[in-house]
């Protein structure tokens, strides 16, 4: 293998692992690539661990979009936080999770540094972008300056704001507009380096075509760079230090420019539940199976549904998962498809199977046990037709 040839592996290699992107167990990751029709991706079991798992995003032109969504990461009463929620929002085990307990006086002291949550210097949680542990240190403290009785409520309302799909669709489409110069950026420099240049390397020679090819490379990612900090001042204006980093690594890195359109899409819709960004973007029997899978775990959370046996923990998951379920149901209803029907039982598959998973909907042939990838969760025996 030549120098040069060794050269365009390393960098094909980085493309790749750009390519490839860390989502949190609690995170959907959407994606689109050729048409318009948008899929669901999970974290990796495989390539993952307990706190997430990589997913893949579109390799090669034309390039899609991503937009990853979160569900709200902390069990919330009008007596306190609990660092822990018994819904997942994706197949398998939970995320990773403390289940400290706050009162709302000690939620008030919380602070961000970065990602990360801390009391003192205790940490209590990592987000996923600083962006996100920022939305979510204003919603707590928002919350932790109300008396207890108008808690309630402004917990329902933090909830309902995460499923305002009037909100996800305006600033998706505005988002949509003003990304697509860095998209089409961002397939001009795959070109260039992938197509473009080997050829004419190969074809007329490194010595004749390199500084060509260096001021086309270096113009594509400093404009890249530029169209990519105005826009992530307009969209996420606090995260000023994130912005500098990122847009100093796009105008060196080539890399990583080509997924410019990705880094800055990510957050975009990562505030609100992924029911109501699923509700945007799939198709309406996509969406019928999202969000069976999210009521069928709200209503039958794989054990334990409680991280610890005190009191104040049990009282305010049971809260919360509750006003939870109904909050969605009633914004599931509003759209014309009540919880009764998106979580009819199963038939079974054939004569053999006599009990089936209430959360994962696995069918065994014994009539009563537990499911052990659901945490042993207990087995509901199918009704005998009469």
């Amino acid at each position: 293998m030549s120098d040069v040839q060794f050269l365009f592996a390393i960098l094909g290699g980085l493309y790749a692992w750009e390519c490839a992107c860390w989502i949190n167990r609690g995170g959907v990751f959407f994606s689109n690539w050729i048409g318009r029709s948008w899929r669901v991706q999970h974290p990796a079991t495989m390539l993952g661990n307990q706190r997430g798992g990589f997913v893949l995003a579109a390799p090669i032109p034309p390039l899609g979009a991503v937009l990853t969504a979160n569900q709200f990461p902390f069990s919330l009463s009008p007596d306190g936080v609990l660092v822990f929620v018994s819904p997942n929002v994706n197949p398998g085990w939970r995320p990773t999770q403390s289940g400290r307990f706050l009162t709302w006086e000690e939620a008030g002291h919380l602070r961000v540094e970065g990602k990360k949550f801390l009391l003192q210097k205790e940490k209590i949680l990592s987000a996923s972008t600083v962006t996100r542990a920022n939305h979510l240190l204003q919603s707590l403290a928002a919350i932790s300056k109300l008396t207890r009785e108008h808690r309630e409520v402004a917990i329902k309302n933090l909830l309902r704001g995460g499923l305002d799909t009037k909100q996800i669709k305006a600033l998706h489409q505005d988002f949509d507009q003003q990304v697509r110069p860095i998209r089409f950026l961002a397939n001009a420099l795959f070109v260039l380096v992938f197509v473009i240049a080997p050829l004419l390397i190969g074809f007329i020679g490194l010595k004749l075509v390199w500084l060509g090819l260096l001021v086309a490379l270096l113009g594509l990612s400093i404009t890249t760079a530029t169209l990519f900090c105005r826009l992530h001042r307009k969209f996420y204006p606090a995260a000023s230090d994130e912005r500098f980093t990122q847009t100093l690594i796009l105008a060196m890195a080539p890399a990583t420019t080509m997924r410019a359109h990705d880094i800055a899409s990510r957050p975009l819709l990562e505030n609100f539940h992924p029911l109501a960004v699923a509700h945007h973007l799939l198709d309406a029997d996509s969406f019928r199976r999202f969000a069976r899978h999210l009521l069928l775990d709200l209503r039958n959370p794989a054990p334990p549904a409680f991280p610890s046996a005190s009191p104040q923990t049990i009282a305010t998951e049971l809260f919360y998962r509750r006003l939870l379920l109904e909050v969605a149901e009633a914004w599931l209803a509003e759209r014309k498809l009540p919880a009764a029907e998106l979580c009819r039982p199963p038939t079974p598959a054939d004569e053999t199977c006599h009990a089936f998973c209430p959360r994962c909907e696995a069918q065994f042939t014994s009539a009563a046990g537990e499911c052990s990838d659901c945490g042993g969760l207990a087995l509901v025996a199918f009704r005998k037709p009469s």
